[in-house]
């Protein structure tokens, strides 16, 4: 488990972020390994669980014209260069009967062009015995892509849920403690890359 507010550990988050970039294509910087993980910034999804902040991300980004395919190998057509907008929340932790854990769901809604959207989102899941939110250790997470729905360049389209653990995954995570959850987002692959920063829930106790 992750101590959220122990840069020392940031290790665990950068190795999911060399993931999330080969995911999406980017390539990484070798000079980035010859810099002390200590001074490596908090991967976004850890530093929105430990910061006191969690308000919503927005993001807005391009995508060149052209047809893609998707993550389920779906045909995505973007019939002209298309900007949106992307909005990135996260639902308070709370106990799920159905799955037996307590868990978190990040969402993302998009406005723009009507289309489908490829996003992949990491969240996590974090827990306390204490009311002190530098005292949460991750105990669930979850990474992966969903297909988000456009339906109008004014309004946010429906949002499209992620779990945190995943559903079926099989990880089951006892209430009584306080939890929080947080989140990062960026486009999947065959998109531009792009990020939605972070998202975190409320700290809040779960009986």
């Amino acid at each position: 488990m992750t101590k959220v507010n122990d840069r020392r550990k940031v290790a665990v988050a950068l190795a999911i972020g060399v993931l999330f970039a080969a995911c999406l294509g980017v390539g990484t910087s070798a000079s980035a390994d010859e810099i002390p993980i200590d001074q490596l910034p908090e991967y976004p999804a850890l530093d929105a669980m430990a910061n006191p902040d969690g308000s919503a991300s927005v993001a807005e980004f391009t995508i060149e014209a052209g047809q893609y395919r998707g993550p389920d190998g779906e045909r995505i057509t973007i019939a002209a260069t298309a900007s949106y907008t992307c909005i990135l929340t996260v639902d308070n932790p709370h106990w799920s009967s159905g799955s037996q854990s307590v868990i978190a769901k990040p969402r993302v809604a998009c406005k723009g062009p009507v289309s489908t959207i490829p996003i992949r989102v990491q969240g996590l899941l974090g827990k306390t015995s204490a009311n002190s939110i530098p005292t949460l250790r991750t105990v669930a997470e979850s990474n992966y892509v969903n297909n988000v729905t456009v339906n109008s360049s004014t309004v946010f389209g429906p949002r499209q849920t992620w779990y945190v653990p995943r559903e079926g995954s099989g990880t089951r995570i006892s209430r009584g403690a306080y939890f929080r959850g947080s989140a990062s987002a960026a486009a999947s692959a065959p998109l531009l890359p792009f990020n939605i920063p972070n998202a975190a829930s409320q700290f809040l106790w779960v009986p």
